[in-house]
């Protein structure tokens, strides 16, 4: 799909939005969100960031009516319907977020972002086993990923499918020697001391 200028411009200022939300500016974002909407109303990602933007306030059942407003102009949308599932959890409303779940997998169903945002819900609702299957469904939509591998493996270890954990460890290493959550995998799994650590390029010799 072709972006003239003017929505490249908008999206430009979309992501000095977001910038300003994580700065904790969330004033400002809100601000330029409102206005860049007013002016350009079919950048549709726009509306997404609103909706997390209202989310990071605590602000649930805004986003939430705001998030599903959106979907109605957007229904083809998938982060829409990510964000609007989390804001209706957070609004205490898990049948509507369970519907809207229900709703995205026939859009989302090979969507790894999707599915990886599925896989953090199991996994906090202890739900191992299914978190496990998401993970790795995400993981094998996409290039190697060690941050997607290293969650995979986590939750198969919760799961109690030590080789299976294993065996996503060493490709989560493979993939991203140096990423953190490797070593707070093996703070947490003890059985992962079994993995021999990668040589990296410090740990050679002159």
């Amino acid at each position: 799909e072709a972006v003239d200028d003017g929505t490249a411009l908008c999206l430009y200022y979309n992501n000095v939005a977001v910038d300003h939300m994580i700065a904790g500016d969330s004033a400002y974002a809100q601000k330029l969100l409102q206005y860049l909407i007013r002016v350009r109303p079919q950048v549709k990602e726009l509306y997404n960031n609103m909706g997390v933007l209202l989310m990071r306030e605590g602000n649930y059942a805004g986003a939430l009516a705001f998030l599903l407003s959106s979907i109605q102009r957007f229904p083809g949308y998938e982060p829409l319907y990510t964000n609007a599932i989390q804001a209706a959890r957070g609004s205490r409303q898990p049948e509507l977020a369970r519907a809207l779940e229900a709703k995205v997998a026939k859009i989302a169903k090979n969507d790894p972002f999707f599915l990886f945002n599925q896989g953090l819900h199991y996994f906090h609702e202890g739900l191992f086993g299914k978190a496990a299957e998401r993970f790795k469904k995400a993981a094998d939509r996409q290039p190697p990923n060690g941050f997607l591998y290293a969650w995979l493996a986590r939750a198969y270890l919760r799961d109690g499918r030590t080789e299976e954990g294993i065996l996503a460890f060493e490709k989560a290493q493979e993939c991203a020697p140096n990423h953190r959550m490797l070593s707070l995998l093996r703070e947490e799994f003890p059985v992962l001391d079994s993995v021999p650590r990668p040589h990296l390029p410090q740990d050679l010799p002159p």
